[in-house]
């Protein structure tokens, strides 16, 4: 299936190297975003600020514990990257978590989410 891909992730392990987020100019872009000025954060601290390298991506040095990272650009645009450190199978978020949707705490963006990707999946099914 071909569709719009925001940014790609790689998974990080101690043996591993660091894990990579890739921006695109554009969500109908699949030019990356080259020099763009950010500033990484993990659970709220500044981890440092450097700038997309050629391939449009930010490096993440993950420290096991660290729940979110967020990553602030230059122009404003801000991005969330949650972490699991382990994962909890049959829970009622892992089939949206797998399709790319995180839900944040509380019933009202799980139960959101859970609509979303009920309309997605009638669209692709051509329902």
């Amino acid at each position: 299936m071909e569709g719009v891909d925001v940014f790609s992730t790689q998974i990080n392990r101690p043996d591993l190297p660091h894990m990579k987020v890739k921006f695109l100019l554009s969500p109908h872009s699949k030019k990356p975003m080259i020099g763009m000025p950010y500033t990484l954060l993990a659970d709220g601290n500044e981890v440092k600020k450097g700038m997309t390298n050629r391939a449009g991506e930010v490096e993440i040095p993950h420290e096991e514990g660290t729940k979110q990272y967020e990553i602030r650009f230059a122009n404003g645009a801000v991005y969330s990257v949650p972490m699991e450190e382990k994962f909890e199978q049959d829970t009622n978020k892992d089939e949206l978590i797998n399709e790319g949707f995180y839900p944040s705490s509380g019933d009202s963006p799980l139960a959101t989410a859970k609509i979303y990707s009920a309309l997605v999946k009638r669209f692709w099914k051509g329902k």
